[in-house]
């Protein structure tokens, strides 16, 4: 076993829970209030460790973290009618 994961190892483990958690709540605030600090600190951690790689793996989790906080609002968006529904009579 390698003394150091896997950057791909370290990048699932900090983005799997956000997107789960995106997925299963469908709230914007509560994907930010869990995604924003778990994505910051793993980030941080990820630079921290003596990794060859550290910086681009700090810089992925940070940008999926970004857009797994957009995604409620994306959803959000094209859930809503572009297109005026006629009126029922």
């Amino acid at each position: 076993m390698p003394d150091l994961p896997a950057p791909a190892l370290v990048f699932s483990f900090a983005v799997a829970p956000g997107l789960a958690l995106t997925i299963v709540l469908r709230d914007t605030k509560g994907a930010a209030a869990f995604v924003a600090p778990a994505s910051l600190v793993t980030g941080s951690a990820a630079l921290m460790g003596n990794r060859p790689l550290a910086l681009w793996v700090a810089t992925a989790i940070i940008a999926a973290g970004a857009v797994l906080i957009a995604l409620p609002m994306l959803r959000r968006v094209m859930r809503c009618n572009v297109l005026p529904q006629p009126a029922l009579r």
